[in-house]
């Protein structure tokens, strides 16, 4: 949450049981929860993100932003980081230019997903972790301009306006796929459609 903002130690407890999980499952340890750990903080993130935008809803393009420059602020410096090193320690490998930029323009999920690369296959490269990266991204640049419209058809109330925007999220249409999905349908090896 924002600096001015009260923590809330529950949920920095929930991030303390995940955190440990996915990297079991990335150690083969456990064999579980790898993918349950991470739709866990999917869902953490999406409380919260929806806490800050409904605590204070964008009113105009202007608001909505300054909200995403702040989220970059947060997010950008330590991926750019991240890539920066991967291109340099696997510069030989094929195809990293296309993954750091799919990174960059956090479309990773979608590249591997049009390219046919399921998330365990061995040519998925370094950088195929921040697939879950793209999607929280394409999440935060999508919500707030869903919240912007739904608060306006709501009106003023906190109350109506979190109603709307719950109701508008709590169903997709059937058999569209979600944006976080990885690979292909049938690929064998994709996480579930969100």
């Amino acid at each position: 949450m924002e600096a001015s903002d009260p923590r809330m130690s529950g949920l920095d407890g929930l991030r303390g049981l995940l955190v440990p999980t996915v990297l079991l499952y990335h150690l083969g340890i456990g064999g579980f929860g790898g993918f349950l750990a991470l739709e866990g903080f999917f869902v953490l993130s999406g409380f919260l993100i929806t806490l800050l935008l409904l605590d204070r809803p964008p009113h105009d393009a202007r608001s909505v932003g300054r909200w995403w420059l702040r989220r970059c602020r947060r997010l950008v410096p330590a991926v750019v980081l991240v890539v920066s090193v991967t291109l340099v320690v696997f510069r030989t490998t094929a195809g990293i230019s296309t993954d750091a930029i799919s990174t960059l323009t956090w479309w990773r999920n979608r590249e591997m997903a049009y390219g046919g690369t399921t998330y365990w296959s061995t040519a998925a490269g370094p950088l195929k972790h921040m697939w879950s990266l793209s999607v929280e991204e394409q999440f935060y640049l999508l919500f707030p301009l869903v919240v912007l419209a739904v608060s306006r058809a709501a009106g003023r109330s906190p109350r109506s306006r979190a109603m709307a925007v719950a109701m508008s999220c709590g169903r997709r249409p059937a058999g569209r796929r979600g944006i976080g999905s990885v690979a292909p349908r049938g690929s064998g090896g994709s996480p579930p459609p969100r």
